[in-house]
């Protein structure tokens, strides 16, 4: 009997979830949607922004220059972001 009970506690029932979740955007995404309306910030604005590290935004942006998504334009206090 116990281990009938033991047993029954073991089994796993997998049902299906068929609720949508909403993830957040992705840090790139979010960081381009955010230098489209304002193109003058700072990597250490965005990142107070968007509640993450300096770093992560240095990646993220690097890799949308890689991309040919994003371009600084102009000296480095004065300039600001062009999206592509």
């Amino acid at each position: 009997m116990i281990e009938a009970i033991e047993s029954s506690q073991n089994a796993r029932v997998e049902t299906p979830v068929k609720t949508r979740v909403e993830m957040p955007a992705k840090t790139p995404v979010q960081i381009l949607q955010l230098l489209q309306r304002q193109p003058e910030l700072s990597m250490s604005e965005i990142a107070a922004l968007l509640g993450k590290s300096t770093s992560t935004i240095e990646c993220a942006i690097a890799k949308l220059k890689q991309q040919h998504k994003l371009v600084f334009e102009g000296p480095k206090k004065a300039g600001r972001w062009r999206v592509l």
